[in-house]
């Protein structure tokens, strides 16, 4: 939901300020709600125009669909998807000033025992991959920069590229260490490209490649890696947890 926040904001300000903004609303024993705040220096709407963003198929310009590619459609999933967490959504936004959104979302606090539970990780005290090559294949511009963001601070060689096309021509020109595909992308999915090894240069054909997705029930993982995945990196990913499953796929 945050993502699709986010990436409405960025297609529609050019320049200026985008920030996002967490704090507790309020706090009992056995629950936080918290308070998201993504707000923009953009475009902005019309008093009308914002109280329609949440409609269904609902865009405020025709022309908005050829520019920026559908933006704006998927609020009125964001606002389904709050509604079944018993969260809520609001936007305030004047034309040409900018856009508001808060977004209220009530989280259980885990038990005591839940809370021991996740301070013993599996730890992974000695990641190294400095000089990895590794392909990044993903079609949302967030998650390219938050990938490029978590990866190059480890050094790597890393390749971004923003469809299951792109990845394969490269797999078949180039080598890498490491392949992470994200399971949604346009003209070649990943699924389909994994599926592909017979037309990658030979070394590649051997080299680990992870899933990046959010479906990670065990019926799709164990799918994913009957298919050729090595394992899965679910959505949304801690930087932590970036870097040691692409550790642990290496070693």
């Amino acid at each position: 939901m945050l993502s699709n926040l986010l990436s409405n904001a960025l297609k529609f300000t050019e320049k200026g300020v985008i920030s996002l903004k967490l704090n507790i609303d309020s706090e009992e024993e056995n629950q936080v709600l918290l308070n998201f705040l993504i707000e923009d220096s953009g475009r902005g709407m019309t008093a009308e125009q914002a109280s329609k963003i949440f409609n269904e198929y609902q865009q405020n310009n025709k022309d908005d669909n050829r520019v920026y590619g559908g933006a704006g459609l998927g609020l009125s999933i964001v606002k389904k998807l709050l509604l079944a967490m018993n969260g809520e959504i609001s936007v305030k936004s004047k034309l040409n000033s900018g856009t508001l959104f808060k977004v209220k979302i009530p989280f259980s606090k885990p038990k005591q025992n839940q809370q021991s539970q996740n301070q013993n990780p599996e730890k992974f005290t000695d990641i190294n991959l400095v000089g990895k090559r590794i392909l990044v294949a993903d079609d949302d511009v967030l998650n390219q920069s938050i990938v490029s963001h978590i990866l190059k601070s480890e050094n790597v060689v890393l390749t971004l590229v923003k469809d299951g096309f792109e990845a394969l021509q490269l797999l078949k020109n180039n080598i890498f260490d490491i392949v992470l595909l994200d399971i949604h992308m346009p003209n070649i999915t990943g699924e389909q490209l994994v599926q592909m090894s017979n037309e990658f240069a030979s070394d590649n054909s051997k080299i680990p490649f992870l899933a990046l997705t959010a479906n990670t029930t065990e019926e799709d993982v164990l799918r994913y890696k009957s298919i050729g995945f090595k394992d899965v990196i679910g959505k949304p990913y801690t930087a932590k947890q970036l870097k040691e499953q692409v550790y642990k796929a290496l070693n």
